[in-house]
């Protein structure tokens, strides 16, 4: 079971795919799709509840980390629903080469 930060009990992101990106031709990094099990609100009070409120659901985090570890790190690319969803919005951001 993942914790509401992306997690399982081990405190590792279990990854469900991985991709490679490059900055500027010369720096590369990864992208990791791991398992999730809500998706953040707004936190907004003044937003409706639906918005402003967490959803609990099996979806999908994409996170970044260096080239130097496989372990997904801290900076979050958004959610997603669906593992499909996931891979065409990694597809679509800037940096793109291939999924490993």
């Amino acid at each position: 079971m993942l914790s509401k930060s992306g997690e399982n009990k081990n405190g590792q992101n279990k990854i469900a795919k991985t991709a490679l990106f490059s900055y500027a031709g010369n720096s590369e990094y990864f992208a990791h799709i791991c398992y999730a099990n809500f998706i953040p609100g707004s936190g907004d009070y003044e937003d409706e509840d639906k918005i402003a409120s967490d959803k609990e659901c099996d979806c999908f985090e994409i996170r970044f980390s260096s080239i130097s570890t496989e372990e997904p790190g801290q900076a979050s690319a958004g959610f997603a629903e669906s593992l499909d969803q996931a891979i065409l919005k990694v597809e679509s951001l800037d940096g793109f080469v291939k999924w490993l």
